[in-house]
């Protein structure tokens, strides 16, 4: 049994990173990175997505900044020579505009819905997705403020 759960343990990993080269490779060739661009990573946790492929970012001479609201994956971020910013939840609006060649923010923004504290008492549907749009709708244009114009750039890309 322990081999068969090896074997496809094995193969989830192959396949997701896989998929995450692949998600990569659409990054850089549709945002088309100039060597020494500013990258926040936007809910990047402890920065494994560029961690993960840290010969290219040194090639192209990245510079990776990592925001998140936790401090102990931004800790881990930190260690790996990534530049930190730890955030409000969801609020980035302290970060002044025009801050960042691209932001890349991947899988975050339906996590930016009510505050966290009120996620467990919410009782109407109706309050959650009217104040979870709202927070997503101003997390989404903070987005925009804070990057350089290359969020329009990646959206027009993938339409």
């Amino acid at each position: 049994m322990n081999i068969i759960n090896n074997f496809i343990r094995n193969l989830i990993q192959k396949q997701c990173q896989s998929w995450a080269e692949a998600r990569f490779i659409f990054f850089i060739d549709t945002m088309k990175p100039k060597k020494g661009s500013t990258i926040l990573d936007l809910g990047g946790a402890g920065g494994n997505f560029f961690y993960h492929f840290k010969k290219m970012v040194e090639q192209l001479k990245l510079k990776i900044n990592v925001g998140d609201i936790d401090e102990r994956a931004l800790a881990v971020a930190s260690s790996r020579g990534f530049d930190i910013i730890l955030l409000k939840e969801n609020d980035i609006s302290t970060i002044a505009a025009s801050s960042f060649d691209i932001v890349f923010c991947n899988s975050v923004i339906e996590h930016v819905t009510i505050p966290k504290n009120e996620i467990w008492t919410c009782e109407s549907d109706d309050y959650f997705k009217q104040a979870s749009f709202k927070h997503q709708k101003d997390f989404a244009s903070d987005i925009k403020r804070i990057g350089r114009g290359t969020l329009y750039k990646l959206r027009t890309a993938i339409l």
